[in-house]
């Protein structure tokens, strides 16, 4: 089996087997959750929720 990866904005014509795609991705996502990126998203996304609690906080009040 062969797969095609792309990734976000970088297309990457490489070609993997199963196994090497299934590397790639583990690689790619043991990075990912330790860089600052991830802290970033992290706090974005609990300001999200934040926001979202409050907004219906708000509604119930009303």
């Amino acid at each position: 089996e062969i797969l095609t990866i792309q990734e976000g904005n970088l297309i990457d014509s490489k070609i993997f087997s199963h196994e090497e795609y299934i590397n790639f991705k583990y690689n790619h996502y043991l990075n990912f959750i330790n860089s600052d990126e991830y802290e970033i998203y992290k706090q974005s996304l609990l300001i999200q929720i934040q926001n979202i609690t409050k907004k219906k906080e708000n509604f119930i009040q009303i």
